[in-house]
């Protein structure tokens, strides 16, 4: 560092100038970093299924210290661009309540879907024709799933060129039967050593709208199962799994489906 001192004729003031050199450098080096495989680890999961008196909400050990993170603090921390970080949220369907980012199960996502679609088929919606979200919003929360969660789950089906909002939504039939087959044998694998391929596939079509029903094949899990000796299939990679968290030891809140109507129950087996 050098320094001088320099006085100026005219006013007769004087000035100081100061140099410093820093000998130091800094490298920035690319970071594979999967923005799902992040967000998987660091938000704390959200369990929820509808009808189980003793469904919770629970943290992820890793994350106990700093559970109460909302989704700003979340990217604020992240080694991801907004782009990524926006990208890997709505993939998993994060999403915020309470000033609390959360990360769904697969089983609390299927619960959603059933909800959604239990809902369409009293109302008569056509869910790839697009419907106003309030037609659905009242029953899904009665089934014990908040708002902020249904939307997230629309939002992640919605096709990108497709307006969202609190008023309206679309649903892509092309992403939806897929999401649809990975989230159920996600959440079948994840309480069993595998599932009968055929039952799988019957139970997948179940769970679509009447039309799309011909849709549910496997070859649209391409990579995110594996066939057993046994015959049976398994999921892997899966975005709404636990198997990179330990179990928790600290409780969030607990959800008590008391008093939740059964309205759907008359109408599981109701499809359009």
């Amino acid at each position: 560092m050098r320094s001088s001192v320099r006085t100026t004729a005219r006013t007769s003031s004087v000035s100081l100038s100061v140099v410093a050199q820093c000998k130091a450098t800094l490298e920035l080096t690319p970071v594979a970093t999967s923005a799902v495989q992040y967000l998987k680890e660091c938000l704390p999961v959200y369990a929820y299924s509808w009808g189980v008196s003793n469904s919770t909400i629970s943290l992820s050990s890793t994350l106990e210290a700093a559970a109460a993170r909302s989704k700003l603090a979340v990217l604020d921390d992240a080694p991801l661009s907004t782009g990524e970080f926006e990208s890997g949220w709505i993939e998993i369907c994060a999403f915020e309540t309470g000033g609390q980012a959360w990360r769904p199960l697969a089983s609390t996502l299927y619960g959603v879907w059933k909800s959604v679609l239990s809902a369409a088929a009293v109302n008569e919606l056509k869910l790839d024709d697009g419907f106003p979200t309030s037609s659905i919003t009242s029953m899904v929360e009665e089934d014990g799933y908040s708002t902020t969660l249904l939307m997230a789950v629309l939002t992640r089906l919605s096709s990108s060129e497709d307006f969202i909002s609190h008023d309206w939504a679309k649903i892509d039939r092309n992403k939806c039967v897929p999401w649809v087959g990975a989230i159920l044998l996600e959440s079948e694998t994840q309480r069993t050593d595998g599932t009968p391929k055929s039952a799988f596939i019957q139970t997948w079509k179940d769970q679509l709208p009447e039309a799309w029903r011909d849709q549910a094949q496997l070859g649209l899990l391409e990579g995110k199962y594996l066939q057993l000796s046994s015959g049976a299939i398994t999921f892997e990679n899966g975005v709404n799994a636990t198997t990179d968290t330990k179990p928790a030891t600290a409780v969030a809140g607990a959800v008590s489906s008391k008093g939740a109507r059964k309205w759907h129950e008359k109408f599981k087996n109701a499809r359009r």
